[in-house]
């Protein structure tokens, strides 16, 4: 039996062809000597923290993305980008804070502004990392270039 794959579609609001907004919660899975997972962006040479936009499915008008609203769409993201089951991490995760990133679309003439709840959840190791995630150090040299709420996200917590 075959199984068909739903698409997901991301949570923007409000539906505006000029402006939107969208939630994007990230998340640094942080051990005790720092060590950190970040991912490449597609092919470039962009590095991000886990996490991603909410989809549709993953919101209602209760969602308190601070808290524990962000956790379904946390827990989607680092799995499908790290092949880290952080479910049980996120027990213990507390919101850094909130970045706001603006990302401006000049040939589909469209701005969307980014809220970014960034978390952080401490956990024990990174057996499960997929190859694709790379494993660097809060306390040494960091790759880059970062994108903007990484960069800000990872500014505070040092």
């Amino acid at each position: 039996m075959q199984t068909e794959k739903v698409e997901l579609k991301d949570a923007f609001s409000p539906k505006s062809e000029q402006r939107r907004t969208v939630v994007t919660p990230r998340i640094i899975i942080l051990r005790e000597n720092g060590d950190f997972p970040l991912g490449r962006y597609k092919d470039s040479d962009w590095f991000g923290l886990p996490g991603g936009k909410a989809k549709e499915i993953e919101t209602d008008s209760q969602s308190n993305f601070l808290s524990t609203g962000a956790f379904p769409t946390l827990t989607r993201e680092v799995k499908e980008e790290c092949g880290i089951d952080i479910s049980k991490d996120l027990e213990q995760a507390a919101c850094l804070g909130l970045a706001e990133v603006g990302m401006v679309d000049g040939v589909n003439r469209q701005i969307t502004l980014n809220y970014t709840p960034i978390f952080v959840c401490k956990r024990d190791n990174f057996s499960d990392v997929n190859p694709n995630t790379q494993l660097v150090n809060l306390h040494s040299h960091i790759p880059g270039p970062l994108f903007p709420d990484a960069r800000i996200a990872l500014s505070t917590l040092k």
